[in-house]
């Protein structure tokens, strides 16, 4: 695999991955695995593939909605919600609990209309398809599975969800407001995600948390626009804040200050998504020195397009959490 090369020596250089790759060490955990296929005709009229694989405490399915790229804005729309249900349907007849999900967009920021891009009626199909299954949204606060919504360049949207037999505990980021909390800047209806997810306990070689792809956002307004360096300090801000928000959740107590430093120590994986090429060995060389525990297999940059145009960078990961 390509690699990009730093200034310090002191490390390997992250692994590059493409989008649409679930991180290495959930396709370790489901290497050899026999998938189970379906289609399933949508509410819609069209066609959601379903690829299910199981373990003895973990399910990972993923929803295809085929040609997503070619749909106008109201399908777009109505498959997402098809996809989302078929999903939630799945896991509540095998009672598995989602506690972590990727959304790879094909073109995430083609115009679909009236201001409004590709995610954005994305997110519309989602918010549909949660506040139907949740009881007309009552329950976002402790359902709702971290995310990571990104773009992809292919034709397909491709949905994969983590799922465990117990529910796992969402986190929030006291800097962030909630994401199906947004105004109506961001889109017609909000994204549903949380910030991370706390692991469900005792799962076996499974990590404590789920961190949902985080960026340079303060409440909920985009910061340090054109400025990338900004924005990755500002990114490991956030994910300071949110480790330590999710050690206070599981029982300990949060510090008067968060230390930047010590909370990303926490980390066990490590994901970079970054906008433009000549931005990745600037990103890696501001990461790194906080991460430089991390495997080499564990510390992978991709390179798409992310949920807003002017953000340059986004960070997804595992960590570990201790009382």
């Amino acid at each position: 695999m390509l690699t990009v090369q730093r200034q310090s020596s002191s490390g390997p250089a992250p692994v590059r991955a493409t989008a649409r790759s679930l991180p290495k060490w959930l396709q370790n955990r489901f290497a050899g695995r026999v998938k189970q296929t379906a289609r399933i005709v949508s509410r819609s009229n069209g066609t959601v593939t379903l690829n299910v694989a199981e373990t003895n405490d973990l399910l990972l399915a993923s929803a295809i909605v085929p040609g997503a790229a070619a749909l106008p804005a109201l399908m777009l729309q109505r498959r997402t919600a098809d996809a989302y249900s078929a999903i939630h349907e799945l896991t509540a007849q095998r009672a598995w609990h989602p506690i972590r999900i990727w959304n790879w967009i094909p073109d995430i920021h083609a115009a679909m209309g009236g201001a409004v891009d590709r995610y954005m009626v994305f997110n519309a199909g989602r918010f549909a398809a949660y506040y139907s299954c949740y009881e007309r949204g009552c329950t976002f606060e402790t359902a709702i599975a971290t995310a990571t919504g990104v773009g992809h360049d292919g034709e397909d949207l491709i949905i994969q969800v983590l799922a465990a037999a117990n529910a796992g505990t969402p986190v929030e980021n006291p800097l962030q407001i909630q994401s199906y909390r947004y105004s109506q800047q961001f889109g017609p209806m909000p994204p549903c995600f949380a910030r991370a997810t706390l692991a469900p306990e005792g799962l076996p070689d499974t990590p404590d948390l789920f961190i949902g792809g985080t960026a340079s956002v303060c409440g909920e307004a985009s910061a340090h626009i054109g400025n990338v360096e900004a924005q990755s300090t500002e990114t490991l801000n956030n994910l300071a804040h949110l480790i330590a928000e999710a050690s206070r959740v599981r029982g300990g107590a949060m510090p008067t200050k968060v230390d930047v430093a010590t909370e990303l120590r926490r980390f066990e994986s490590m994901r970079i998504f970054f906008v433009k090429p000549e931005h990745a060995e600037m990103i890696v060389n501001i990461v790194w020195p906080y991460v430089d525990h991390l495997e080499p297999s564990h510390f992978e940059i991709v390179r798409t397009d992310i949920c807003r145009r002017e953000l340059l960078v986004e960070i997804e990961g595992t960590a570990r959490i201790t009382r």
